[in-house]
């Protein structure tokens, strides 16, 4: 069987278990997250959560919360770059839900919209800056 994406990037994660295609690089911001549609749980429409964003990558990211929220919920994210002042609005998907590290904590793997990726590379500029930060730190 051959692989179509590149390899295992998260080292944390066994490499059996890995499936990302798209390098995660640490990243903690305030995020406001919004449930815009769930399927399993139509009453949490409109919810309104603060978390913080733990990694991302150009295709999703990792955000922490205080409240779990199921797989099929589609969500709205607002987060905020101090550097600039720019302000991003996101459309993702949440494909995973796990305990958080703080008790009470859940970790939220999103996955972007791919309408979204089509429409705007801000985003893809963000984390690449974010990659030329971490590797010329001066």
């Amino acid at each position: 069987m051959t692989s179509s994406g590149p390899p295992v990037l998260n080292p944390r994660a066994p490499p059996e278990r890995e499936r990302r295609r798209h390098r995660r690089l640490p990243f903690e911001r305030p995020v406001a997250v919004r449930v815009v549609h769930c399927a399993s749980n139509p009453s949490l429409v409109n919810t309104r959560l603060a978390g913080a964003t733990q990694n991302v990558s150009t295709a999703g990211m990792e955000i922490l919360c205080a409240r779990p929220l199921p797989e099929d919920a589609v969500i709205h994210l607002r987060l905020a770059r101090p550097e600039t002042g720019a302000v991003f609005r996101l459309a993702a998907k949440v494909v995973r839900c796990t305990p958080g590290r703080a008790a009470g904590s859940f970790a939220l793997g999103v996955e972007l919209q791919e309408h979204f990726r089509r429409r705007t590379n801000q985003w893809a500029r963000l984390v690449f800056d974010a990659v030329r930060e971490l590797n010329d730190p001066a």
